[in-house]
């Protein structure tokens, strides 16, 4: 596959993933007393930066965490699709002791962007944290990364 047809394929991806959240944000309960906007534009722009996955994961990685929380703490509850995916294409790319400080840090912050948002039970708050970003699906996505990152090495060992 040549370079052009992998930039369409990773914008066509980052389309449509900023789509689903977007849609995701709009279709649920409105959000609680965040910024309306802001919330919006975050969800967006997680979905957007993975168009840049491959070329800058963990910038990649960092930018859609920020955007995870930034909706959280908006009132948006919509699980983090665009984080999974930049925690795979960082852990694919060898980047693992930064994906897993980066993911301590956004699973620390998404219970206090919960409780910005206006949650005042700190339960609910760590509960929707949960549900925005479950653990088993983050440590899965690192998995898969990391699966196929020996997979292309060993093939490339053996091409050698």
């Amino acid at each position: 596959m040549s370079r052009a047809q992998i930039g369409v394929r990773d914008s066509a991806t980052a389309l449509g993933v900023a789509a689903i959240l977007v849609i995701a944000g709009r279709s649920g309960p409105p959000a609680a007393d965040g910024p309306e906007l802001l919330g919006l534009v975050g969800l967006a722009a997680g979905g957007l930066a993975l168009a840049a996955r491959r070329r800058a994961p963990v910038v990649v990685l960092i930018v859609t965490g920020l955007c995870a929380v930034g909706y959280q703490a908006a009132g948006y509850d919509v699980f983090a699709v665009a984080y999974l995916i930049a925690v795979y294409g960082a852990v694919r790319a060898g980047h693992r002791t930064v994906t897993v400080a980066v993911s301590v840090v956004v699973l620390v912050a998404l219970p206090f962007a919960a409780m910005a948002s206006g949650v005042t039970d700190t339960g609910r708050a760590f509960a929707q944290a949960r549900g925005v970003l479950e653990l088993a699906w983050l440590i899965a996505a690192g998995a898969a990364g990391e699966a196929l990152r020996q997979a292309e090495s060993r093939a490339d060992e053996a091409e050698r």
